[in-house]
């Protein structure tokens, strides 16, 4: 299995799941600050788009394993298969 971590954002009311592990160190993304859309792993400041996993800073290319999620009858629904990124997965 792999471990999920959910974020909301209250701003909007989304909510996203994700691996939880940053693709540059393998860090855990917990405690990760979200606003605007994107997450910012909290050990070296790797900032990724959550609807797509994208990087958005110079701190590593490789894409965020983001999964689809929706919300029904007040329970999140997970998707078992990740969103394809929309960028490379080399350093």
């Amino acid at each position: 299995s792999t471990p999920l971590l959910l974020c909301h954002e209250a701003e909007s009311g989304q909510v996203w799941a994700m691996k939880n592990s940053c693709p540059h160190a393998f860090q855990s993304m917990d405690g990760g600050a979200v606003k605007g859309g994107t997450i910012q792993c909290p050990k070296h400041g790797a900032c990724f788009e959550l609807s797509s996993g994208r990087s958005t800073n110079h701190v590593t290319s490789r894409p965020l394993t983001i999964y689809a999620t929706r919300v029904e009858d007040g329970r999140i629904l997970v998707s078992t298969q990740p969103v394809a990124a929309l960028c490379p997965t080399t350093p």
